[in-house]
């Protein structure tokens, strides 16, 4: 709701607090904190936070290489977002 609204800092507080949940004590399958990992990467590059976001997409690319595989469609698309950090 955050993104469809453009709240980039409402987005970014909510994949934080998604983030913290998955990589909680009870840590959920690799995928899914890769997917928080990388909205967060997103949410704050749409806020020109660029050196915040390139660890959290490179971390999300290493994760969903290691458990998707390096040709994976993910893979492809998070390389995608690392590319536009790339250019900012």
């Amino acid at each position: 709701l955050a993104s469809l609204a453009h709240d980039h800092a409402a987005a970014e507080r909510l994949y934080r607090e998604a983030l913290d949940l998955r990589a909680g004590p009870e840590a959920y399958a690799p995928v899914d904190l890769a997917a928080s990992m990388s909205n967060l990467g997103l949410a704050l590059l749409s806020q020109g936070k660029v050196a915040e976001a390139e660890p959290q997409i490179e971390a999300a690319l290493e994760r969903y290489r290691a458990v998707l595989g390096p040709h994976h469609p993910t893979v492809a698309a998070v390389l995608s977002n690392l590319g536009q950090a790339q250019i900012r």
